[in-house]
């Protein structure tokens, strides 16, 4: 039985129709989300609501992170380097939280809706608190025993 080439046509024909279609509804997404920024860009409240939320990403992100490596930070072997952690940690929060006091202060008396007028997202604070981070993790990576291969483990067994 020899393949019709009327099956050949509608399957590439509806091969085509999907492909056509993925792309029109992608396009009116986006341009229905264009609408709709646009539209709420108008919203002189939403504005607020926007930058108090992109004022808190930064610290809520790294207070959090601060926060895991805290509580781990517990059962860290050696006690010099614990005592130190927890109190890098600590400060690293409070500074972060004195961060995000400030620029939502400064946000409500002027307003500015541009980023870069912040604190939060000052490069030097965000490459600092990364570089804090690998430091922290350096350390503790350093003061710990070494884990045995598994070439050991199977010497020891």
């Amino acid at each position: 039985m020899e393949p019709k080439p009327a099956r050949f046509l509608q399957l590439l024909a509806l091969i085509g129709s999907v492909f056509i279609g993925t792309l029109l509804t992608v396009l009116l997404i986006l341009l229905s989300f264009r609408f709709l920024m646009a539209a709420l860009d108008q919203i002189p409240w939403l504005t607020y609501i926007y930058m108090g939320v992109m004022l808190c990403i930064p610290p809520v992100l790294f207070c959090t992170v601060f926060y895991i490596f805290f509580k781990r930070t517990g059962s860290h072997p050696s006690k010099p380097v614990r005592l130190f952690s927890k109190s890098v940690f600590i400060l690293a929060i409070a500074y972060w939280l004195f961060l995000l006091g400030t620029d939502l202060v400064f946000f409500l008396k002027n307003g500015y809706g541009e980023l870069g007028k912040y604190e939060t997202y000052n490069l030097i604070p965000l490459f600092s608190t990364v570089a804090l981070i690998f430091f922290m993790g350096v350390l503790q990576a350093l003061t710990t025993e070494k884990e045995k291969d598994w070439m050991d483990k199977y010497k020891d067994a």
